[in-house]
C-alpha cells in the first residue's frame, strides 16, 4: 500500500469559486485524464505536483501554456509501458531519475512530465543516486521549498505536508529542513531561492537561510552555466529591488562579477520604467538584459556574459545597454527629434529598439545621478520619453540604391558601388535630418546637387 501521510492543510481549505474552476479545468485536462485513467487501471495513485499546484492554489496558472508535473509510485519502465499502450507518446527525458515525458499525438503542445516517488542519496551538489519509493512524504521532503512541496490528487484534494500554502500566504520562502543541507543537494537552489523571493518574498530572509546561501556560494563554479543563466532571467523578470539588494548583501553579485553592483541604479529603473507603457519593448528576455545593465557596468556586464555564456545577440545587447551614450546621442534621445537618433542606431548600427532604450534608460540614470537635485528632470517627462521611444516608428526611406543606378546610368556615369553608397548615405542624412519629410521626387532633386559637387 502507497504511503500517505496527507493532512488537512490550508490549501486544502480554499475554495474560492475561481479556484474550484481552475481545479476542475486543470483535472479535465485530456492529457492528464488519460494519463489518471490508464494508471488507474493498475491502482495507482497520480497525483499533481510541484509548481502547477502551487500556481492553481495562488491563481496565478498561465492558461494555455502550462507546465504540468506529475508524480506516481509506479516504476518509470512500467508506467512507460502502460502509457504507450493506451496510445500516448512516452519520450524517457529522465529515465534514470524516474522522469518521462508523455505527449498526446493530437496536441503534442501540451505535454507532462511524469515522474516516480523517489528518495536522494550520495548528493554532489549538482545530482544524487536515486531509489525509486511508494512514500508521498518522503518524496515531497527532497524538494526545496514548502511550497513546492503541494499535491493535488485526481479527486482534487489537496497533500501540503509542509504547510507551504501558509508560507505563500505570509511571502515566506522557506527551504523542506535545514537550508545547508537542502542546498548541498543542489546548489541550483542559490539562484533558485531568489527567483521565488522575487516572485513570492514579502518577509525579511531568516539567519540560518542568509547564512546556508552565503558560505554556499562557494559553490557556484560547479553548477551548469546555462542554468545559472536561466535562474537570472527569471529573477530578473520579476523586478523586485528587494531581491536584487538582498543578493549584493549577501554576496551573490560579488561571486558571479567579481565587481560592485548599483542597486541604487536599479531603484531607480524600477520607478521610471514600472507600469509604463514601452518600457519593456522587446519581451521579458530584453527586461532582464535592461535590468542587468543597470546594475553592472559594460565591463562586469560583458564579463558576466562571457561566464554564463549568454548568446552572442543577448552578450551585444547587453554591453550596449550598459555602455552610456554619447552627450550628443542622449540629447537628441531627449528631444521632439529623438526618432532621428532612433533611425541612425537601427539602420546605421544594426540596433534593436530594444537596444536603445535600455542605453536611453541606463543613460539617464548616469546623468540624473550625477546632477544636482535642481538640475534633474522630472521623472513623469522622462517616462513620457521612454514611452515615445518605446514606440518610435517612421516610414520607409522613398529611394534606394537601385534609383540612384538608375538616376546616374541614364548619363552613363562612371560611378562605382562605393560611390552610390555614399551617396545614399547623404540622402539618407538629409532625409533624417529634416524628420522623415521629404519625398522621392526630392530626394532625387538632391541627388542632382550632390553629383554636381562631385
Amino acid at each position: 500500500m502507497t504511503k500517505d501521510h496527507s493532512h488537512s492543510g490550508i490549501g486544502a481549505s480554499i475554495g474560492s469559486s475561481h479556484l474550484e474552476q481552475d481545479k476542475a479545468r486543470l483535472l479535465d485536462l485530456e492529457l492528464p485524464r488519460q494519463i489518471i485513467d490508464a494508471l488507474a487501471l493498475y491502482d495507482v495513485d497520480i497525483r499533481f505536483c510541484g509548481g502547477v499546484v502551487r500556481d492553481l492554489m495562488t491563481g496565478q496558472l498561465c492558461w494555455p501554456h502550462l507546465d504540468i508535473d506529475m508524480a506516481s509510485p509506479m516504476p518509470p519502465d512500467q508506467a512507460s509501458a502502460i502509457l504507450k499502450k493506451a496510445g500516448l507518446k512516452v519520450i524517457p527525458t529522465g529515465i534514470a531519475h524516474g522522469t518521462i515525458t508523455v505527449i498526446e499525438a493530437s496536441d503534442p503542445g501540451l505535454k507532462v512530465e511524469l515522474t516516480t516517488l523517489r528518495a536522494e542519496y550520495e548528493p554532489d551538489g549538482r545530482h544524487a543516486k536515486v531509489s525509486f519509493i511508494d512514500d508521498w512524504l518522503a518524496d515531497a521532503e527532497r524538494r526545496d521549498f514548502t511550497f513546492n512541496s503541494l499535491y493535488m490528487t485526481a479527486s482534487g484534494d489537496i497533500f501540503d505536508p509542509f504547510d507551504g500554502m501558509s508560507d505563500l500566504k505570509a511571502g515566506i520562502v522557506r527551504f523542506i529542513g535545514d537550508p545547508k543541507d537542502r542546498l548541498a543537494e543542489d546548489y541550483l537552489r542559490i539562484f533558485r531561492y531568489f527567483r521565488f523571493y522575487a516572485r513570492f518574498g514579502k518577509t525579511a530572509i531568516d539567519p540560518l537561510t542568509a547564512t546556508a546561501l552565503s558560505n554556499a556560494l562557494t559553490y557556484i563554479d560547479t553548477l551548469s552555466v546555462e542554468r545559472i543563466a536561466s535562474e537570472l532571467k527569471k529573477i530578473m523578470e520579476y523586478q523586485s529591488l528587494a531581491t536584487i539588494t538582498m543578493m549584493d548583501n549577501l554576496g551573490v553579485w560579488q561571486a558571479l562579477t567579481g565587481g560592485q553592483v548599483w542597486a541604487d541604479h536599479y531603484a531607480d529603473l524600477l520607478d521610471l520604467t514600472r507600469g509604463h507603457e514601452g518600457a519593456n519593448e522587446g519581451g521579458q528576455n530584453a527586461q532582464a538584459l535592461l535590468g542587468l545593465a543597470v546594475l553592472l557596468s559594460a565591463t562586469l556586464g560583458e564579463g558576466l556574459a562571457k561566464r554564463v555564456k549568454l548568446s552572442r545577440k543577448e552578450t551585444q545587447s547587453l554591453i550596449r545597454m550598459a555602455t552610456p551614450l554619447l552627450p550628443q546621442q542622449l540629447d537628441i534621445l531627449l528631444s521632439p527629434n529623438y526618432r532621428q537618433e532612433c533611425w541612425r542606431l537601427c539602420h546605421r548600427h544594426n540596433w534593436s529598439l530594444a537596444d536603445i532604450m535600455g542605453a536611453f534608460i541606463n543613460s539617464v540614470i548616469l546623468r540624473q545621478t550625477n546632477l544636482p537635485s535642481t538640475k534633474r528632470l522630472p521623472s513623469d517627462d522622462l517616462r513620457q520619453q521612454i514611452s515615445r521611444i518605446g514606440r518610435a516608428e517612421w516610414p520607409d526611406m522613398p529611394i534606394n540604391g537601385n534609383d540612384i543606378r538608375d538616376a546616374l546610368d541614364a548619363e552613363s556615369a562612371p560611378y562605382t558601388g562605393k560611390q552610390v553608397g555614399e551617396i545614399l548615405t547623404a540622402l539618407e542624412d538629409i532625409w533624417v535630418e529634416q524628420g522623415f519629410v521629404p519625398n522621392r521626387r526630392t530626394l532625387l532633386t538632391r541627388l542632382d546637387a550632390i553629383r554636381a559637387k562631385d
